[in-house]
């Protein structure tokens, strides 16, 4: 879809992953990685992984990479916007596909989860338990994301189908007064269940509420997104 091979070619093509270095201690990655790994072998190309620390680190990458006669890339970074920069400013066409999170203001080659339609169907599954009192959680850095802002377009949108009322903004989790204020209206019976922006995110709630004496899910129900493997390991396995 980006730019396809030529007939018969013998040439072997050089593609860079870059991949923000906060990124390598999610077990995922290395799914992400084998499957372009494959894709790669089975269309003559070379795959290299190459981790970034930083937005300037990034960007050193990139340039070093470009030089390199790189023939395109896969991007799974924080900064999209100053790489977009120099994909524009290049001499050349340079294919690249952005993984999971976006600058929604800048068009680009993108692949993700149907985050709108997953966040529905979790909201959508702890209404069909029997609840009615849920709230979203995510942390300031995700709701910047594309990604966290579709989960939480989602579980707006299975509220209201359901004629319930969603929260106008995420509960975060941020800090010690931001889990205690979630701890507090959980111990109110304010809140009877959670949708976590993330898997990690709910595994570190899940922790702070045994702190707390809160009981999963007899106190509280979770649901997180994405999967994350060691999320079967937690203290209650996550749904």
């Amino acid at each position: 879809f980006i730019k396809g091979l030529p007939n018969n070619s013998v040439h072997s093509y050089r593609i860079v992953f870059l991949l923000a270095a906060t990124e390598r201690s999610d077990p995922s990655l290395l799914q992400i990685i084998s499957g372009a790994q494959k894709i790669a072998n089975d269309n003559h190309c070379s795959l290299i992984v190459e981790l970034a620390k930083n937005e300037e680190e990034e960007q050193c990458v990139f340039k070093r990479n470009v030089a390199n006669s790189t023939d395109g890339f896969l991007f799974y970074v924080s900064f999209h916007a100053s790489l977009d920069m120099l994909v524009r400013q290049c001499d050349r066409p340079l294919p690249y596909v952005i993984i999971d999170h976006c600058d929604r203001a800048i068009p680009c080659n993108y692949v993700s989860p149907n985050n709108l339609d997953g966040g529905f169907m979790a909201t959508e599954y702890l209404i069909q338990k029997g609840h009615q009192l849920i709230a979203f959680v995510s942390n300031k850095f995700s709701c910047t994301l594309n990604t966290a802002q579709d989960r939480f377009a989602g579980y707006q949108n299975a509220m209201r189908y359901y004629h319930l009322s969603p929260i106008s903004s995420p509960y975060l989790l941020d800090n010690e007064q931001h889990m205690s204020k979630l701890t507090q209206d959980i111990k109110a019976k304010k809140i009877t269940a959670l949708f976590f922006v993330n898997d990690q995110s709910a595994m570190i709630a899940e922790h702070y509420f045994a702190q707390q004496g809160i009981r999963i899910p007899e106190d509280v129900s979770l649901i997180g997104f994405d999967d994350y493997e060691p999320s079967q390991y937690a203290l209650v396995p996550l749904t």
